[in-house]
């Protein structure tokens, strides 16, 4: 953010329409170097953030053997910011827009069904012959995350060709943010 203090002491030193001008290329040129600073940073935490979900991919995957063990959320904080809130404020991740559109989606998705087994946990559903019951589709439910985390079952509905394998689409994104300058 420019400082407005060195823009007035420059109005100030050089005065009116001088000033003016010069005070204006100050602030174009500060915006410019806020802008790729901002760019930089939301590259560096999404390669964080893509780190960050390949760990959870394994861990989640690894929770087949472990029935009380805790599925935990994907981040998606940056994806989302850089895939649709502020999407047009990053010119360098323009070629990965529809991959991080796939990506943010897919863990969204993912997201709800890890939410549905937290909330299986404390249902009083009792097995019926027509039911398995919350247990029972609770346990469902933690086999397909961790197939899909492990890239057994392809996550369906997102990506170029209507599904995506988890952890190599993670792994394929990150290579491809490594090029742009993540």
């Amino acid at each position: 953010m420019p400082n407005p203090w060195l823009s007035l002491f420059i109005s100030a030193l050089t005065g009116g329409l001088m000033g003016a001008v010069i005070n204006v290329l100050y602030q174009r040129t500060a915006a410019r170097c806020n802008a790729k600073a901002k760019e930089q940073a939301a590259i560096h935490a999404l390669a964080a953030e893509l780190r960050r979900s390949r760990a959870l991919c394994d861990y989640n995957a690894n929770l087949r053997q472990d029935a009380t063990g805790p599925l935990i959320q994907f981040p998606t904080a940056t994806a989302q910011t850089v895939s649709f809130a502020e999407r047009h404020h990053f010119p360098r991740l323009s070629r990965l827009q529809d991959d991080l559109v796939a990506y943010t989606m897919g863990l969204l998705q993912i997201n709800q069904l890890i939410e549905l087994h937290h909330l299986l946990w404390i249902s009083p559903e009792q097995p019926s012959g027509v039911s398995p019951g919350a247990a029972g589709r609770r346990e469902q439910l933690r086999m397909r995350v961790a197939d899909i985390c492990a890239g057994q079952v392809r996550l369906e509905g997102v990506g170029p060709e209507n599904f995506i394998v988890l952890p190599k689409y993670i792994d394929s994104l990150s290579a491809r943010l490594k090029e742009v300058g993540g």
